[in-house]
């Protein structure tokens, strides 16, 4: 499967929360932790709701839950709040914070929010955070069901942001470095789950062959395509046997990458 619509571009901004122009303004907040107080400005945009639902229980910080709530007043551009669960501090890691940030934006799909913000928030470093948080947001955007009627999570996001802290000139560079990393990983890691999930009858050798061409050029790396007389004489046996009998003649497409660089930017 090669995705129909391509996964927006994450964006870095270290504007105040109350200028984001976004559907949903993502704040994770961990176990235990007194958020409103930590947050004033974004307790006070929701007419307090935060605070209540911190007294009320309702908002706990246990790891993955979510309390979403309308936001407004005065010079505030966030339509909504949503308070994600983080768990406990000093278990947190940039795992947890990956799917956090999934969770999130598929929260945001099952409302058909297309513009999503999340607060970089915790004690994991700067860079590891933003590169994990982006992976998160891309990862939610991959979708099962092109071949059904109907989406059930709803359309991915059109709009992802990450909101950090004021940084240095070069700090914020770095972060923008670690921004385009989680964009080409995830992006790269929903390519893969598209092959995986695509159907044999469509996903035929030679259309893989294909699409994998087009990832070698876009990518610059070396493409080889391994035909059924090369395969027998390299004695890839197994290969042709599970072949044998198919209207479809086996391919093999070698990848092959000389050297690794940095992912920075084109």
């Amino acid at each position: 499967m090669v995705p129909s619509v391509p996964a927006p571009v994450v964006r870095l901004v270290t504007e105040q929360l109350s200028r984001i122009e976004t559907d949903v303004l993502v704040v994770p907040a961990f176990e235990g932790e007194a958020v409103a107080g930590a947050l004033p400005a974004v307790d006070g945009a929701t007419g307090g709701e935060v605070a209540r639902a911190t007294a009320s229980g309702e908002i706990k910080g246990r790891l993955y839950e979510l309390f979403v709530t309308p936001a407004s007043g005065g010079g505030w551009s966030p339509a909504r709040v949503a308070i994600a669960g983080a768990g406990k501090a000093a278990d947190f890691t940039t795992e947890r914070l990956r799917k956090l940030a999934t969770a999130s934006a598929l929260m945001a799909r099952g409302r058909h929010f297309a513009r999503v913000a999340f607060v970089m928030r915790g004690p994991i470093p700067a860079r590891e955070a933003v590169q994990a948080i982006t992976e998160g947001l891309i990862l939610a955007g991959f979708s099962v069901d092109q071949y059904k009627t109907g989406e059930r999570f709803g359309p991915a996001a059109t709009a992802l942001t990450i909101v950090a802290p004021a940084q240095e000139a070069s700090e914020t560079r770095a972060l923008e470095a670690a921004v385009h990393r989680g964009q080409v990983l995830g992006d790269s890691s929903n390519l893969a789950r598209g092959f995986a999930n695509e159907p044999s009858n469509i996903l035929t050798p030679r259309v893989f062959a294909d699409r994998a061409g087009a990832i070698a050029r876009e990518a610059g790396v070396a493409l080889e395509i391994l035909d059924e007389k090369e395969i027998a004489r390299l004695g890839m046996g197994l290969l042709l046997g599970v072949a044998r009998g198919s209207a479809e003649p086996p391919d093999v497409s070698v990848l092959t990458v000389e050297s690794f660089l940095p992912l920075s930017r084109r």
